[in-house]
């Protein structure tokens, strides 16, 4: 089946070659590397184990810089109707040549909205991702604090509230808000 994941790779993603100038390579059987001006564009499909498949953008010589398809998708703040994200898996060559048309139809949306090859595009992306994290981070920073403060309201520990709310406040729903105001009124 790999042979035909090459194939039809070829063929799906033959814009970049006509539209970018950007430079075919097979590396093996599982990925396909497109290049142009000291960037990478790789399609990888894993055949033999978990059978998913993604589009990898990077910048060659900086290990930081590698960037899947959807992660290019949230930049580009490209929409598309039924469209969410659950990464892409194929096991049959009919299923293979669906997931690649959609990667390809997916990515040529994208190139349609940003300038796919360049330090611009790097540096937005890390800064994407930055921003990403710090986001997930915070999330899940609130949610413990949501549980730890729900405990603490339920034993009417008025200080704990105050001290697990306070660092939060722009982050705070309106009841977690009166909850606060009301443990700051009881350590008066």
């Amino acid at each position: 089946m790999s042979s035909y994941f090459i194939e039809i790779s070829k063929e799906k993603f033959k814009f970049l070659e006509e539209k970018y100038g950007a430079q075919l390579e097979v590396i093996s059987d599982d990925v396909l590397i497109w290049r142009f001006e000291g960037y990478r564009l790789s399609i990888v499909y894993d055949s033999r184990w978990s059978y998913e498949l993604n589009v990898l953008l990077s910048k060659d010589g900086d290990q930081f810089s590698t960037f899947d398809l959807h992660a290019l998708i949230r930049y580009a703040e490209v929409v598309m109707e039924n469209y969410t994200f659950q990464g892409f898996s194929a096991s049959t060559e009919e299923r293979v040549e669906i997931i690649v048309a959609k990667m390809a139809n997916l990515l040529s949306l994208v190139c349609n909205k940003i300038v796919l090859f360049s330090s611009e595009t790097i540096y937005r992306l890390k800064q994407q991702r930055t921003r990403e994290c710090v986001a997930y981070a915070k999330n899940n920073k609130l949610e413990k604090l949501r549980v730890d403060a729900e405990k603490a309201w339920k034993e009417k520990e008025y200080a704990m509230i105050k001290a697990l709310y306070e660092p939060f406040l722009d982050d705070l729903t309106k009841s977690e808000i009166k909850k606060y105001e009301y443990a700051l009124k009881h350590l008066r």
